[in-house]
């Protein structure tokens, strides 16, 4: 299993003015060079002041990488705030960083090799920029194919689920079989199946009724004992592990490509964990 965790320190992104301009219409692996050209440059900045003028030179120096004239680029903002001398390193690095990460749509295209159109309406939610441990998670090899299993935690609200979300996407539309979001309560399952149904509703519209995801919510008496036609199942702990049962006695496990448990630690749970264990063994 991979195991990536992220650190409590990760930055978040910032929607505050930059504390040095950055040119947004680099290409990202230029903007990603750049992040690691200011990280070395943070690290030999003894304050603020000293992290901005080397920020300068590494912007210009992304702007040479880019072709264009490193004498065009623009300096950074000389308000008494942004030049205080007191002003951490670490916290101009992490605008950096901000500003830096690579789009949602890029990660789309590039890493997922998914529509889009997905990625706009993650960006009309108001995700712009993954965090760097989202992106790590997803680009770690072998994640995205399903040739390796992920374990990883963040704090509540950090970011948890858009990992799973979309690994469920990719894994359903590329290999054409079923994938399963395990989750603790039926009020979530409901939220989760009018969030999927938002988000491949873009996608469903340029198919063909064939080729469009279906997506059904499992828990209780809803859904039935099988997944049927659908494509996309979000259930409770006791529907997955009935569904799962029923898979491997009609010798159609193999048709299941991804599976997600989100909250891990019910398994600790004395009334429900016990199922948790059974599905994952």
């Amino acid at each position: 299993m991979a195991a990536l965790p992220p650190s409590s320190s990760t930055p978040r992104a910032s929607h505050a003015t930059p504390l040095f301009p950055l040119d947004e219409d680099l290409p990202v692996d230029e903007m990603i060079a750049m992040c690691e050209l200011a990280e070395a440059a943070a690290a030999a900045a003894t304050d603020g002041a000293e992290c901005l003028r080397h920020s300068r030179r590494v912007s210009e120096a992304a702007r040479d990488m880019a072709g264009g004239d490193p004498g065009t680029a623009a300096s950074p903002p000389t308000s008494t705030s942004a030049l205080d001398n007191s002003l951490p390193a670490q916290k101009v690095l992490a605008e950096i960083r901000a500003h830096a990460r690579i789009s949602i749509e890029a990660l789309f295209e590039n890493v997922l090799e998914l529509p889009v159109e997905m990625a706009l309406a993650y960006r009309r939610r108001g995700i712009v920029r993954p965090y760097d441990w989202q992106c790590q998670c997803l680009q770690t090899p072998g994640v995205v194919t399903g040739e390796r299993n992920l374990l990883y935690s963040a704090p509540t609200s950090g970011g948890k689920s858009f990992v799973a979300d979309v690994l469920l996407l990719r894994r359903a539309i590329h290999t054409r079989k079923k994938v399963l979001l395990v989750l603790p309560f039926v009020a979530v399952v409901r939220e989760k199946v009018a969030h999927f149904k938002s988000l491949v509703s873009v996608y469903n519209a340029r198919k063909s009724r064939r080729e469009a995801l279906r997506i059904q919510a499992f828990h209780g008496n809803k859904g039935g004992r099988g997944f049927g036609r659908c494509q996309i199942g979000i259930c409770t702990i006791e529907k997955a592990n009935a569904l799962v049962n029923k898979m491997i006695q009609e010798g159609s496990i193999n048709q299941l490509s991804c599976l997600v448990v989100d909250e891990l630690h019910m398994m600790a749970d004395q009334q429900r964990g016990y199922l948790l264990e059974l599905l994952l063994r």
